[in-house]
């Protein structure tokens, strides 16, 4: 006899489901941190305040089988030159008290004065 666990296919589109209809993720942050993301992170590295909002309510989320899909996005009020390079969503608005649920570094998109940036983040469960 094998041992052995998995999630079956059916049990990846149950999570996924949740995570859309328990209002798991409820606010996305950016920053400019430049770290490679680990399971054990708990936060942005450094996070920015894009328009004096700690943390961006996101716009929609959707389930697809098993991806859960969110759509955030926040509009830059500061100066221009402000380099977005990672993004993450959160289970509420206020850092101190929030569990970080995905973290994105990316290259630095750029911001001006008025710029929005938006990002469609597909998480795949499995």
């Amino acid at each position: 006899m094998a041992n052995g666990a998995v999630v079956t296919t059916i049990g990846k589109k149950a999570i996924a489901a949740i995570m859309n209809s328990a209002n798991l993720v409820t606010h996305a942050a950016f920053g400019t941190g430049t770290t490679t993301p680990a399971i054990t992170d708990t936060a942005l590295v450094t996070a920015v305040d894009l328009d004096s909002a700690a943390a961006w309510a996101i716009g929609s989320d959707s389930t697809t089988n098993a991806i859960y899909t969110v759509v955030t996005s926040a509009l830059s009020a500061v100066g221009a030159g402000r380099s977005i390079t990672e993004v993450g969503l959160f289970d509420a608005a206020a850092f101190g008290s929030t569990h970080l649920i995905y973290r994105e570094v990316h290259t630095a998109v750029v911001l001006s004065q008025l710029d929005t940036i938006t990002y469609t983040i597909a998480i795949t469960v499995g």
